[in-house]
């Protein structure tokens, strides 16, 4: 699907730029947000506390980096459009283009699924080479600017404590507490873009303002993670490898420079161990073997990583009654999502589109007037944005984690169509695509009651319950249920 491109402006039609632009944090989300923030001020200061590599590599302040990152279809429309030619770039660096219904072999609780070639293209990489690739264009703008290796310490407001005018700033090195070497850094506009380990909520409550109420649903999702090279005599006829069921999961997916990435999913007290033994044993109690097949003669070439900070927590700021002027939060540091789903830097990317979008109806550069009251109306518009995101997670981990929902019959009712519909695509091609096009936000959750796609949901759901009510145990028709893993049954993970 084509987007419209807000940015190929005219130069009569370029909106007017006036201002300092701060941006807190330098990960994809502020990359972002300070790359459509240049379009409209004078000058974009990026903070980050890390000090940034100048070619892919890891650093600290993204733990969760070492991970798979999975760059959903929407984030990668709305990245090339922001950066003509950057999909060719990575390409040239090595990633890998996907089509996401042709080139994955996935195996669920409905057995394998159908692949066929469809317009859902996107690129496997490792996020280090997508940030990298992010930063060398922004780096490149001649009104963006980094300050690296310092912290944000606190906000600086005006005389009247109503609108924000800069931050405190202090080398990395320096506590919170001690200013004695901290300098302020004026600013006509802030965006926190500081991740799940935002202080705003601290800021805010230490200036006597209100803290945003909190939504957590939290599945105890646990990572571990492990890099290959696979046996290149192996020949396969897919570019990834996915198995999964409601509380497992683990997936084989390709990294620029011919590494393999593998990463197992559980739940709870059942998260995949990170020593090796156990490791490769959790891969060979799953319900195929595939993917073991595929590891059995390859070289690791990592160690195995794990990660337990998952919990989707949405911070409401949409919701408070009295906020600074002149400040704004986006990201992860408003709504930060189960990372098993993959939407993180789509968000990102969503939240960049939708500043932009705000400053040109305010008329940031044109007039002071439209300045008042932006910060209210870019978080009610943000959080509108990403209710599609945050209804597919939280939907997805509270039917895993039933005590986690709500216990309505809606609620349970939409909790049984999914289940269906995911049934359904085995089968299926359109509900298939209409499902992957959901769950890579290119269509709205709403398309799935699609006559073309509900239909055959709903006579599926007919046929099933009419073939429980004939079983002498009342069970559903073999092969419905999830596969269970021996060891996670005796307890072991």
């Amino acid at each position: 699907m084509k987007m419209p491109n807000p940015f190929a402006t005219h130069p009569t039609d370029a909106p007017a730029r006036s201002g300092h632009a701060l941006v807190i944090g330098g990960s994809i989300a502020g990359l972002l947000a300070a790359w459509v923030l240049a379009d409209h001020v004078e000058r974009v200061t990026i903070i980050e506390r890390d000090h940034l590599p100048t070619a892919p590599a890891f650093r600290p302040g993204v733990p969760q980096a070492r991970h798979y990152h999975f760059l959903l279809v929407r984030g990668r429309q709305i990245l090339e459009m922001l950066f003509p030619g950057l999909g060719a770039e990575l390409v040239a660096a090595g990633a890998r283009p996907l089509d996401l219904c042709a080139d994955l072999e996935r195996f669920g609780p409905p057995g394998r699924a159908q692949r066929f070639v469809s317009d859902l293209q996107t690129y496997a990489c490792s996020r280090d080479l997508l940030e990298w690739s992010i930063r060398r264009r922004v780096r490149q703008h001649p009104r963006i600017h980094f300050r690296e290796g310092c912290r944000v310490g606190d906000l600086v407001f005006d005389q009247n404590n109503s609108r924000i005018t800069g931050v405190w700033l202090a080398p990395r090195s320096v506590t919170v507490a001690d200013r004695t070497e901290a300098t302020s850094l004026s600013a006509d506009l802030v965006v926190d873009a500081g991740g799940r380990t935002s202080r705003t909520p601290q800021w805010l409550a230490a200036h006597g303002y209100p803290t945003p109420t909190e939504t957590v649903v939290d599945s105890g999702t646990g990572y571990a993670t492990r890099s290959y090279e696979l046996d290149p005599s192996i020949r396969r006829d897919w570019k990834g490898l996915l198995i999964y069921t409601r509380t497992y999961g683990a997936s084989l997916l390709p990294l620029e420079g011919g590494r393999w990435n593998v990463l197992l999913t559980g739940m709870g007290e059942h998260a995949p161990p990170t020593d090796a033994a156990g490791f490769m044993e959790f891969i060979g109690n799953l319900s195929r073997p595939d993917l073991y097949t595929a590891l059995e003669h390859a070289r690791p070439i990592s160690p195995i990583y794990g990660y337990r900070r998952t919990e989707n927590r949405w911070r409401h700021y949409e919701r408070l009654n009295r906020r600074p002027e002149n400040f704004l939060v986006l990201g992860d540091a408003v709504c930060a999502l189960n990372p098993i789903y993959g939407q993180g830097m789509t968000t990102a990317a969503l939240g960049a589109i939708t500043l932009d979008r705000c400053l040109r109806r305010s008329g940031w550069g044109k007039h002071s007037a439209g300045r008042k009251g932006l910060a209210a109306r870019f978080q009610r518009q943000l959080a509108r944005t990403l209710h599609a995101s945050w209804l597919l997670a939280t939907s997805a981990d509270t039917a895993t984690v039933r005590n986690a929902g709500d216990g309505r019959r809606s609620t349970r009712l939409i909790h049984a169509y999914m289940e269906q519909l995911y049934l359904v695509t085995r089968r299926n091609r359109r509900v298939a695509l209409a499902r992957y096009r959901v769950a890579h936000l290119v269509s709205p959750p709403i398309s799935l009651l699609h006559p073309g796609v509900a239909l055959p949901v709903i006579a599926n759901w007919v046929r099933t319950r009419l073939a429980q009510r004939q079983r002498p145990d009342g069970q559903a028709e073999p092969g419905l249920e999830p596969p269970r893993y021996p060891s996670c049954q005796s307890g072991r993970y």
